[in-house]
Formats: structure tokens, sequence, C-alpha cells
């Protein structure tokens, strides 16, 4: 998604959802301090109209997004001096930026880690961001019947022109009875501690 404007108007459900998460888990968030970053921030509006007044009032928050539209509307329309910017980011890199690595004491994503397909690096690369102690929450899709919807409308005539390599929309673990037992596994190699 290139339209950061579109988006920020349209992603409604997921400004829901992560208003739920945080307050579901309103403790861990309070407690955030020092430099967080928010992995596929998109346009930047969940990240300053959320997170940012749920952490500790002396916290540095960087929006991280893999499409540079995004990054520079969040710059744009989002920043809050010293205390919100953005970069660009792909969580996915074989290599991170250097300057980045154990620069981080929390890592937030809310919905964009399930358009991540090597979750084992995704989650290695998360850990290098933290410092030591670095904590991570994170919401993401292990499955949706839309991506099923989406599978069969590329087999059907009339919609496969449309739909072609559907598949890659899907969330790694799609389809499978025993995601979060992968995730869990993908989580423990790197090594995270499951609280």
């Amino acid at each position: 998604m290139n339209q950061p404007k579109a988006y920020a108007e349209s992603n409604a459900l997921q400004y829901r959802h992560v208003l739920d998460l945080i307050e579901e888990f309103a403790e861990e968030f309070n407690k955030m301090k020092g430099r967080i970053i928010d992995i596929g921030c998109g346009p930047g509006n969940v990240t300053k109209d959320i997170l940012l007044p749920n952490v500790d009032k002396n916290a540095i928050i960087v929006g991280a997004d893999i499409c540079p539209a995004m990054v520079e509307y969040g710059e744009q329309h989002h920043r809050v001096k010293d205390r919100l910017s953005y970069l660009q980011l792909d969580i996915q890199a074989p290599e991170l930026p250097e300057e980045l690595v154990e620069q981080f004491d929390n890592a937030v994503s809310f919905y964009a880690l399930n358009w991540c397909k090597n979750m084992k690096l995704t989650m290695e690369n998360i850990y290098k961001l933290l410092r030591q102690g670095g904590k991570a929450i994170i919401l993401m899709i292990s499955h949706h019947m839309i991506f099923d919807i989406y599978l069969e409308q590329e087999k059907d005539p009339q919609f496969s022109a449309y739909m072609q390599d559907s598949i890659n929309w899907a969330p790694p673990y799609h389809g499978y009875s025993n995601a979060e037992e992968m995730l869990r596994k993908d989580l423990n190699a790197v090594p995270f501690k499951i609280e």
C-alpha cells in the first residue's frame, strides 16, 4: 500500500483493535520507557494517536515502515518534536542498519508482521533491535477467512486476472491449525521469552 492518506482514512478497524490491545495490556504499555520502535507503522496515525499517549510521557517513539511514502507521510503529518519520528525499515532485511541494533527498549507492531513471509528472520531482527531486557508486544493475524476467499477467487476465471499470487497476501501461518505453536517455535528460536 503506497497511498498513506487513503490508508489513514480507512484503518478504523485496526485503530479499534489497537485500542483494545492497549486497554488489555495497559500496565505494560504505561511502563514503556526509553526508546520504542513501532514496526510497520504505516502512515503514523495509530502511532501518534494511540501509542504515544499510552506510554511513558518521556518515551521516544520511532515509527518504522518499509514503504517510503508511509514514512514521508508520517514525518509530514504525525511527527512530534523530540518524541516521535519516522524511518524506513524492512524488518525482513538480511542485515539491519547497524545504527538500529540494540537501540530500543521496546518494540511494538500492530497488524504489520502478518505480511512478513520469513517469520524466523523477522523475529530475529526484532530481537536485534532490542536492548538487553527489552520487550515486544505484537498484534498480528494468523488466519482470516478473507484469505481463503482470495484463494478461491484466484481459481475463478472471472477474478483470476486480479487475484494472481493471492497466497502472497496471506499471513505466514494462514491455514495451519497449529499457528500458535508455529509462532512460539519461531519466537523461542530467537530466544524471546514469552509471557
